[in-house]
């Protein structure tokens, strides 16, 4: 039974992590944040998809309020 247990015990604390920190949920990819599909995420779409506006500051390089590609995938190396 304590395999049982462990398991349990596993799969409540990733259920936990993902209600009490957002942090925790998968980033999703870039195609799937850009709603209006220009090729840039605006800050409504980050904040859509749970991105946090100091995020979203810190990721926007060249401070034009939008993410490229390039700079989203700061956050997340080898996905587009």
């Amino acid at each position: 039974m304590p395999g049982k247990i462990g398991m349990l015990c596993t799969a409540l604390l990733s259920v936990c992590c993902t209600i009490a920190h957002p942090a925790c949920t998968p980033i999703p990819a870039f195609v799937e944040m850009d709603a209006d599909r220009d090729g840039t995420l605006s800050p409504v779409e980050a904040s859509a998809a749970g991105r946090s506006a100091r995020l979203f500051a810190r990721l926007d390089l060249d401070g034009d309020r939008k993410l490229n590609p390039d700079e989203y995938n700061l956050l997340t190396p080898g996905r587009s």
